[in-house]
């Protein structure tokens, strides 16, 4: 009897540290301002195979979403590097001098910044608002990168081909040496209470090199 009853207390704090492993979004939201770098659990990052093109448009990144599920993107070393300066890099990192994540692609087709969210609330989550600050460096310029930013993708199950794309605007700059607050919303989501949702952020390897450095940060959910 002692030997069940340890079996289902360790099985009960497994279950506990798996719930804290995730970004976790009560019924009050959460605020994120990268202080520090972020556990791998909660972001993670991806280099999509490939080079950089002058015609990078939205269809041609949303054919990343149906080969790319969540075990394979991040699994191995698909964890954000610190950098403390920015700088192209294939992966995603956090700046430690500014305190952001960013995002700026070279040697690939583009680079996916992953966030784990876990809904922590009593209930079922129908639409949830996402709001942060977007910035940008010095690097890049429009002329020749269509999308100058992010796209955005989302999912309830991370598989590949079930990611939802072009739902939510593009989540652009005009220039470089920009920042500027960013919003939207994902609806019609049924988000149950202790399920995952992974967000998206989708930056492809444009024509200019080097490519726009987009960084976020103060990202409420």
């Amino acid at each position: 009897m002692k030997r069940f009853l340890f079996f289902l207390t360790g099985a009960m704090l497994c279950s506990v540290s798996m719930l804290q492993a995730q970004i976790a979004v009560p019924a009050g939201g959460v605020t994120l301002n990268f202080s520090s770098i972020p556990a791998d659990t909660e972001w993670n990052t991806y280099s999509v195979p490939g080079a950089g093109t002058t015609a990078d448009t939205d269809a041609f990144m949303d054919t990343w979403m149906t080969t790319n599920a969540i075990p394979n993107i991040t699994g191995g070393t698909n964890t954000l590097r610190t950098l403390a300066a920015d700088a192209t890099s294939s992966k995603a990192y956090w700046n430690s001098t500014s305190q952001r994540l960013v995002t700026q692609p070279t040697a690939n087709a583009g680079t996916l910044l992953i966030a784990h969210l876990q809904n922590t609330s009593p209930g079922l989550v129908d639409s949830l608002s996402v709001s942060y600050t977007m910035f940008c460096g010095a690097a890049g310029t429009t002329t020749g990168d269509p999308i100058f930013g992010h796209r955005i993708f989302y999912s309830l199950t991370g598989n590949a081909g079930d990611w939802h794309p072009g739902l939510v605007p593009d989540q652009v700059l005009t220039a470089a040496n920009t920042s500027a607050p960013k919003s939207f919303t994902l609806t019609s989501l049924g988000w149950a209470a202790g399920s995952l949702l992974y967000i998206v952020w989708a930056d492809d390897n444009g024509g200019p090199n080097p490519d726009g450095d987009f960084g976020i940060d103060d990202i409420t959910f």
